[in-house]
């Protein structure tokens, strides 16, 4: 006869459904970073990543400036391991990178005219191909064909504030536009956008194509996480957990899972709790993250975060980074 205290598995994870709702028991570690790595982190590969304030080559290991020298930055797709875009909202000045972040050169076409706000979202399907949302303007996506060093904006798509895009192919891609969340699509390399005429359940700021037909984006706020196909212009609600806070982005891990991290907290700068939160194709799961002991430790990841958490994953682990100088490693091998 079983034990009493165990609960139904599937490849071994206790299920979301249960008393415990818990993924795998996984090692995982806080990982002290130097003073000074501040927000953002883009991965160019494996060993080079970068953030708002340093750069490393050897996965974290060691840190050094430069950093990408803005104040705010959207994370780059896989697909580039060399070019990558930052943006900062306090002068208007957009930065690019096409040496894996070695020098930033402040782009000779800026976006919206040097009138960018906020860059929503940012994905690339290769080295020359970036998309952006602005935060307003007479059009909300600008196009860059040369790795950002000049921008144009799209001859057609919505007008206001873009909550998030992403490229699925080297000319397909889907953005939600916000306040009406409807999801518009391009197959010019966003150029030209159509409405899909379908209209996205709740805000976000991070989507992932999983293929050039489907998506998936998580409310910025609450742990809801969304599938829409294009196909068949349908939005499947994959899990909704009545909770306030704040969500990371998404990522894919190369495992197949999606994760994402989320802070429970009833106001900015309150005592919050941190998940992590995956949906493996069949089943959601949660993981609350504890403190780990460390020399180093800023005390912040009990707070609510102050910018928006970034998420990057290298060879089934996940760094999580919320401005705090430090980063969290999430072992997911074996997960």
């Amino acid at each position: 006869m079983a034990n009493e205290l165990e609960f139904p598995k599937v490849n071994g994870d206790i299920l979301f459904a249960t008393d415990v709702n818990l993924l795998n028991d996984n090692n995982w570690s806080k990982i002290i970073f130097d003073a000074g790595v501040n927000e953002g982190l883009i991965k160019f590969s494996a060993d080079v990543w970068q953030s708002d304030g340093q750069r490393t080559t050897n996965a974290g290991s060691s840190w050094a400036s430069p950093g990408f020298d803005n104040n705010w930055i959207a994370t780059t797709d896989l697909n580039s391991t060399v070019s990558g875009l930052s943006s900062n909202p306090a002068n208007a000045n957009t930065k690019y990178t096409i040496d894996a972040g070695a020098t930033w050169t402040s782009s000779s076409t800026q976006p919206s005219a040097g009138n960018m706000t906020v860059v929503r979202d940012l994905t690339q399907w290769n080295d020359a191909v970036i998309v952006v949302g602005d935060a307003g303007g007479n059009e909300s996506i600008y196009v860059s064909a040369d790795g950002g060093n000049t921008f144009a904006e799209a001859t057609t798509g919505p007008t206001g504030t873009v909550d998030g895009v992403a490229l699925a192919s080297a000319t397909v891609g889907y953005l939600i536009q916000n306040g009406t969340n409807q999801i518009w699509k391009t197959t010019n390399a966003g150029v030209d956008w159509t409405d899909t005429t379908d209209t996205s359940i709740a805000n976000t700021q991070s989507i992932i194509a999983d293929t050039v037909d489907t998506i998936h984006y998580v409310n910025t706020t609450r742990p809801e996480f969304y599938k829409y196909t294009n196909s068949t212009n349908t939005i499947v609600t994959l899990f909704s957990i009545s909770m306030e806070g704040k969500t990371s982005n998404i990522v894919k891990a190369t495992n197949g899972n999606f994760y994402f991290g989320f802070w429970i907290y009833s106001a900015a700068g309150t005592s919050a709790t941190l998940h992590l939160f995956k949906w493996d194709g069949n089943n959601a799961y949660m993981k609350p993250l504890g403190f780990p002991t460390t020399t180093n430790f800023s005390g912040l990841w009990d707070k609510s975060p102050a910018s928006t958490p970034v998420l990057i994953e290298v060879s089934n682990k996940l760094y999580l980074n919320m401005g705090t100088d430090n980063i969290m490693e999430i072992d997911l091998r074996g997960d």
